[in-house]
This record gives C-alpha cells, structure tokens and sequence, in this order.
C-alpha cells in the first residue's frame, strides 16, 4: 500500500513492473481519503531536533507516521524492498561518543530506526527493526550532527510513537584531583555563580550537556571567581578548567 499527497485536479500515472523482471497477472486499485497536515520533519531537510540527555532522565518527544510519506531518500539496509514511511530527527553528538536511542510504539503497530549522517543514501550508518529496546550506538565522533530515519510500512503500521536520546555524560570527561575542593555557589543560580577552591586553573569554561561552550572566562590562577550566567538559558551546565577537568554542574534557574 501506498500513499501520497495528491493536488485537486492533477493528472497522475501509475507505473507497474515486477521485481528482478518477473511477469504475472495483478489487481490494482486506487482511492481518496480526507488530507492531513503533513508533518514537517516528514523532509529529512527539515529534520526535529533532539537533544542527548543524562541516563535516567530521558524527556521523550511524541512523533507520529499517520500522516508521513515514502521519502525519496533509498530505503536503508534492513528494509531493502518494503514500504517506508517515514519521520527525520536530528542531534548532535557533542562530547559523547556513546549514546543509547530510546524508541517506542504508541499507537503505531512497530517503529524502525536507522542512523545516518547526511539526507541521501550515502549517509546510511546503521538501521534497526521492531525496535523494543534501547539501541546502544558507540564510536560517533564528539560534536557531530546526525539524522535519525524512524519508519513503518505505512497502512495499519501508522500510528504514534516516543523517540529520545540518552547518554553517560561523565565517560570521557576527566574528572577534577580528587585533593582539589572546587565549590560552586549557589547552586541552582539565577545569574550569579561564586566558586571557590580553585588551584592551577587560567581559564574557565561553561558548557552544556551536548558540549556547547557558552562562555570562557580568564581567571589567571586565581584561588575564586566571580561569573555573571544571566544570558545562560535555563538547564543543566558543567564547569571546566582549559586542560579538560569538569569542576562542577551547576544548574541556571528563572
């Protein structure tokens, strides 16, 4: 079965032929339904964004194949010869170079995932059937955009389903000398953040959960600072010395 978006009052044809030039009799039929508002990452061009959050604290974004359409990107690998109808997501990897993708059908009958790393056939990574556990994905390189390609047969299959991204933020991230206290005050901050402790650091950076940096500061070794975080949006950030060492998390708040 396939569906497509049809203009009132065009002319459309139909093209027939058998697989690997086989020949027989067949049936076809065609039909209308009501329009739906087709969704806009129903393009791979205009791909939703999703963001890599903490192990544990995955917030899942509802997406929906009821009213997507077959793509004009080649079916991946694992579906070679059936219907594809599909939704695009996009993330980047930031400082992580393994992640797990968390997907789960809803209303739809099953849900596919396939990984890519650009809108055309030679982007395909990797690709995932009647997905009913997290996918672990490893050796992506750190800060790198990526598509994500969930898909059902269409027909029956349509339906809802919850996708999200998550992620160890501690694995690669080297870890402060245990004998330095770094202390980081107050925590959750409305724009001020005060720290304390610090020993044998030139710079500071703050950065988010997908590696982002958001502001460096110049402190030249000097045992605190002061840091002004009132253009910060609200969420979770890390604070980390110019060699790499992660001082702290520190939360702005409203």
């Amino acid at each position: 079965q396939l569906s497509f978006p049809s203009t009132v009052g065009a002319t459309y044809l139909i093209l027939v032929h058998g697989y690997n030039q086989s020949q027989g009799e067949f049936t076809l039929s065609v039909s209308c339904a009501d329009g739906c508002e087709v969704a806009e990452n129903d393009v791979c061009t205009n791909a939703t964004e999703l963001i890599i959050q903490p192990v544990g604290g995955c917030e899942s974004s509802t997406g929906s194949t009821e009213c997507a359409y077959t793509s004009p990107v080649a079916n991946p690998d694992c579906e070679p010869f059936g219907s594809v109808v599909d939704v695009w997501y996009r993330f980047n990897s930031g400082f992580v170079g393994a992640l797990s993708i968390v997907a789960e059908a809803l209303t739809a009958e099953v849900v596919n995932v396939a990984l890519y790393s650009e809108c055309n056939s030679a982007g395909y990574i990797a690709c995932w059937t009647e997905v009913a556990a997290p996918i672990n994905v490893a050796g992506l390189p750190e800060n790198t955009d990526f598509l994500l390609r969930v898909w059902n047969g269409g027909g029956a299959e349509t339906g809802t389903f919850s996708i999200c991204l998550e992620a160890d933020f501690n694995v690669g991230l080297t870890p402060a000398a245990e004998e330095v206290a770094v202390q980081l005050a107050p925590v959750p901050t409305q724009g001020e953040l005060r720290i304390s402790g610090l020993v044998g650091v030139e710079q500071l950076e703050v950065l988010d959960l997908q590696g982002r940096i958001h502001g460096q500061w110049t402190i030249a070794n000097a045992p605190q600072a002061t840091l002004d975080l009132s253009t910060l949006a609200t969420g979770t950030y890390l604070l980390r010395s110019e060699d790499g060492r992660v001082l702290g998390r520190l939360v702005r708040a409203d």
